[in-house]
């Protein structure tokens, strides 16, 4: 330690023996000699604190990834000369079309079951079935109807007599053109229908066009009530009547809500109306929609 208090990690200074038997240190000589001594003492402070510092860089493991990673330049130019694929090399609609043509021939479809000893067996599904269906698929769909009305169907000359719907034609609302969805709602406004359960809540309407046969799809939001239909003629008088409509509930999801549809194929030509009535009383928020094609 110097006279200054810091720490120096030099050499002790040598010693001398004096001609008197005593010591002297080359530190205390002459003015000239402290003076070199001083310049030693900083050259050696400063090699030590070189020395220090590359032996604490020795003892510190160099991180050689991150050192060349950091080091290495990034170039974000995009490469102007790269190849843009020419119009020829995208296939045609015909071309891609004897592509899938040979993939089928190359790889037939087959399938794969468990027989009754619980062996599983695979096979081929023959060519000719595979364009059979293809072309079934192209020609026809597979629909179903919750009811199909029919002539033969209809409900008694007694009932068709009785005189139970005629005074609702007034109240029946037109539905929109085919494709088109019609919304009804507020069916507390409506007259009640008289049922033989009592007076139920209804909704009237009818079809302004003449079509032989079509499709009418219900769809009932906000009440599980269940309903009942009668399909009537220009005159509201009941040609049939469904006391309990089959339907199909559908699931809600993030964009729509849960309603309940039922699918009906109207063969009978003289069906121009119908009256939709519930079993119960029903939420004022209830509301149905109709669509026919």
């Amino acid at each position: 330690m110097d006279a200054e208090g810091r720490i120096h990690n030099s050499p002790r200074p040598a010693v001398k023996v004096k001609e008197g038997g005593g010591q002297e240190d080359e530190g205390q000589a002459g003015d000239g000699q402290k003076i070199r001594a001083a310049g030693a003492d900083s050259e050696n402070n400063g090699q030590n604190t070189n020395t220090n510092t590359k032996k604490a860089s020795i003892d510190r493991p160099k991180d050689t990834a991150s050192d060349a990673a950091s080091n290495t330049p990034v170039d974000v130019r995009t490469d102007s000369n790269a190849k843009v694929p020419a119009a020829e090399e995208y296939l045609s609609e015909a071309e891609l079309e004897a592509a899938l043509e040979q993939e089928r021939q190359e790889h037939p479809p087959f399938f794969i079951w468990t027989d009754t000893d619980g062996r599983v067996r695979s096979e081929f599904i023959p060519q000719g079935a595979v364009a059979g269906g293809q072309e079934n698929n192209a020609d026809s769909e597979t629909v179903f109807y919750d009811h199909i009305l029919i002539p033969p169907q209809r409900v008694a000359s007694a009932v068709r007599q009785s005189g139970c719907c005629a005074a609702f034609r007034q109240q029946a609302k037109p539905l929109r053109a085919a494709g088109s969805s019609t919304i009804f709602r507020h069916i507390q406004q409506n007259s009640p229908f008289p049922a033989r359960s009592g007076l139920s809540p209804a909704w009237y309407f009818y079809n302004a066009e003449n079509t032989d046969a079509f499709t009418l799809t219900l769809r009932i939001r906000s009440t599980d009530v269940d309903a009942a239909l009668i399909a009537v003629d220009d005159d509201f008088v009941p040609l049939h009547y469904l006391e309990r409509m089959q339907e199909q509930t559908i699931p809600a999801n993030w964009h729509r809500q849960a309603y309940r549809e039922s699918v009906i194929r109207i063969e009978d030509p003289d069906v121009r109306g119908y009256i939709l009535f519930f079993r119960g009383a029903v939420p004022e928020d209830s509301s149905l929609e109709v669509e026919w094609f």
